[in-house]
């Protein structure tokens, strides 16, 4: 997968910039909000796959993701912070601020997050995130990760992988609507990696939400 090249790249350029966490994940170009800039978890292994996925999904679990799995276990890629400038933090009188994520890619976590250590971060359980889908969506699409659109910073785009015909498409979370539409996975993280890339670290905006 070209999408390989991609996150390989990340690491090389940053492997004198990333903590190494007790359960292998690998923080890139660490921060404070957001934790860091990219996020790695360590791949599972065909165990797992065969256990848990393949044997617990209803269809046919594709063999592309499952291929991603093994390279890494879920990921984070692109993060950033976003300042809401006319929203202010009441405890420290300043815009509020979050982080957000690029590019989230579901994988199968060891432990749930109540029974790991807060410094053990570990990916978004996709048997859980998958779901979440809106009624009218087929079930045989398979929704592997989110990204944010860069011209929508209050956007999330979910990404879905249908089984049968192994197209990817995204959606506007809580919409069926196809927002957008690729012939593969490779493709479609490729893509998304080159718009999401873009986001710069800080991000400024102003929030239209009447509280």
């Amino acid at each position: 997968m070209k999408f390989f090249k991609i996150v390989d790249k990340i690491i090389k350029e940053n492997k004198d910039n990333t903590i190494v966490r007790k359960n292998e994940t690998l923080l890139i170009e660490p921060l404070g909000i957001p934790k860091s800039r990219h996020m790695i978890f360590k791949p599972i292994g065909d165990r797992a796959v065969k256990e848990i996925l393949i044997s617990d999904y209803k269809n046919e679990f594709p063999k592309e993701y499952i291929k991603l799995l093994k390279k890494y276990n879920g990921l984070s890629l692109y993060n950033h912070k976003i300042i809401v400038l006319n929203s202010i933090d009441k405890r420290t009188k300043k815009p509020m601020e979050f982080a957000h994520d690029g590019l989230t890619l579901f994988g199968l976590p060891c432990r749930p997050p109540f029974e790991r250590p807060c410094d053990e971060e570990e990916c978004f359980d996709i048997r859980i995130e998958d779901l979440r889908k809106h009624d009218n969506i087929p079930d045989t699409y398979l929704k592997i990760g989110v990204y944010r659109r860069c011209d929508d910073w209050n956007s999330t785009t979910e990404i879905m992988i249908d089984t049968v015909s192994h197209r990817v498409y995204a959606f506007e979370r809580e919409d069926d609507k196809i927002q957008a539409e690729w012939k593969n996975l490779d493709d479609c993280l490729c893509d998304i990696c080159e718009k999401v890339s873009v986001m710069p670290l800080v991000v400024e905006k102003y929030s239209n939400r009447k509280d």
